[in-house]
């Protein structure tokens, strides 16, 4: 999508005296990309998500202000039964040892890199053999049970064959950022 400058709506319209000029470029990618265009001087802003509480990816060269943190939750199919839960409130992954698990297309997506650590916590590597990043066709997976994810709280399905398991915030979360180049003298937001 992009919005019109005053310039190209005085084609239309005449301009106020006062407008100054401006652009918006909508544009939708993945994170390393987005970080990459950021530090290229080819973007001036980019929303993008986190699960690393230091924010230690964040390059020098960028800034990044908090906009909100959103919760995580495991979703899987009502039939792999109960799953349990630790003294912290952390699910029992080893209960999803056999279970294929549906990852971003992304490769070092964040929700994803947090799982992983998580199943490797639990002693197994998770078996992922679908990659997709619409949330919409993933839960349909689970519902069919093809599938176990972990999905942010504003794409938690309300299907009664889909058990939705809540994860630690402060184990786990989804940072929503608004991401731009560092003016100099100004240090990395973390």
């Amino acid at each position: 999508a992009r919005w019109q400058t005053p310039d190209e709506m005085a084609t239309v319209l005449p301009a106020p005296a006062d407008m100054t000029a401006a652009a918006l470029d909508v544009t939708m990618d993945e994170h390393a990309k987005l970080v990459a265009r950021l530090e290229s001087g080819d973007l001036d802003l980019a929303l993008l998500v986190s699960t690393d509480i230091d924010k230690t990816w964040i390059p020098s060269t960028l800034k990044a202000k908090h906009l909100y943190s959103e919760q995580l939750f495991l979703c899987v199919p009502k039939s792999v039964g109960p799953v349990s839960f630790d003294a912290h409130g952390m699910p029992d992954l080893t209960a999803l040892v056999s279970q294929t698990w549906a990852f971003s297309i992304d490769p070092g997506d964040a929700i994803d890199e947090v799982v992983r650590s998580f199943c490797v916590a639990a002693g197994f590597e998770p078996r992922v053999d679908m990659r997709m990043d619409d949330y919409a066709a993933i839960i349909r997976m689970i519902a069919a049970g093809l599938a176990v994810a972990v999905i942010p709280d504003s794409s938690v399905p309300e299907d009664p064959t889909v058990e939705v398991i809540p994860m630690p915030m402060d184990a786990c979360r989804r940072d929503v950022l608004l991401v731009s180049r560092a003016r100099s003298g100004e240090s990395t937001a973390k």
